[in-house]
């Protein structure tokens, strides 16, 4: 089923310490799928893949159906089905976050992460001539107050 998901374009970074556990990430998924409707659609921890340039990666996916209030109301009983997804790609020393109606999976991997260095960022030089789809910086901020949805 990993070769059907269209997932959306954001997504986190993080620099891996050492390797996430198995039982790290099944903790997890239970943890976050708490309030889920029925069984998993997904519950795949530690998969090996090989990417269509050859990459070796190691991605875990859950996604669930959860229940929860329309964003346009408040203090109702009305419910709309929903399905929440997180799956995380860890390849060399690096780890990507793709989520969906999941928050902050990224703090119960606190001794497994760490953000990476700013100046890795700042001095980074790809090809030559790089081509990028788009780039946006809309909600970009650097203060360590601000709320993201």
């Amino acid at each position: 089923m990993i070769g059907n998901l269209s997932l959306s374009k954001n997504v986190q970074f993080y620099e891996l310490n050492k390797s996430l556990t198995k039982k790290s990430i099944e903790d997890t998924f239970k943890e976050i799928s708490k309030e889920r409707v029925g069984n998993y659609l997904l519950n795949e921890p530690k998969r090996n893949y090989t990417t269509a340039s050859g990459n070796q990666v190691v991605y875990s996916i859950v996604a669930y159906k959860i229940e929860a209030e329309p964003s346009f109301l408040a203090g109702t009983s009305v419910k709309e089905q929903k399905y929440a997804y997180l799956l995380l790609i860890e390849c060399d020393d690096a780890l990507a976050i793709l989520k969906k109606y999941v928050d902050s999976p990224e703090k119960h991997f606190s001794s497994f992460i760490d953000e990476f260095d700013y100046q890795k960022f700042c001095h980074f030089h790809g090809d030559k001539s790089p081509e990028y789809e788009r780039v946006t910086m809309k909600n970009m901020s650097i203060s360590n107050a601000v709320i993201r949805s």
